[in-house]
Order: C-alpha cells, then sequence, then structure tokens
C-alpha cells in the first residue's frame, strides 16, 4: 500500500490488482499453434483495479439518494 498525505490527513491508498481475463493469468494467448504475449495485460498476468478518489467518492455521496 502507498500512503499518501493530503492537507496533513494521511491517507491509505491500496494497490490491489486482479488475474487479466484475456490470458487468465498466464501473460501470453495460444493464437492456431502460435504462442502471442497479451496486449491487454502487458503480459504482466494482472491488470490494476481503478479505485475512486476521495474526491470522486464525495461527489458520489452527494448525488445519492438515501432510501
Amino acid at each position: 500500500t502507498k500512503v499518501v498525505n493530503q492537507m496533513a490527513k494521511l491517507i491509505k491508498v491500496a494497490n490491489h490488482k486482479y488475474i487479466c481475463p484475456e490470458c487468465k493469468g498466464n501473460g501470453y494467448n495460444k493464437v492456431y499453434n502460435m504462442i502471442i504475449q497479451c496486449d491487454k495485460c502487458k503480459s504482466q498476468g494482472e491488470l490494476p483495479i481503478k479505485e475512486p478518489t476521495i474526491e470522486e467518492l464525495n461527489e458520489m455521496a452527494k448525488y445519492a439518494r438515501l432510501q
């Protein structure tokens, strides 16, 4: 995890990843009899999860309807 100092508040930003659905975590794809590198994850096998920032969460909360 990475710690960001924003206006004297410490905010922890999580670094999450998920397995690439294109290559299923292998980092390569098989096309016919050829093995090629996965373009989606750049042969890493994992993709980062984009989490909303504090500002984006505050914007969502401002327009959210509470039931």
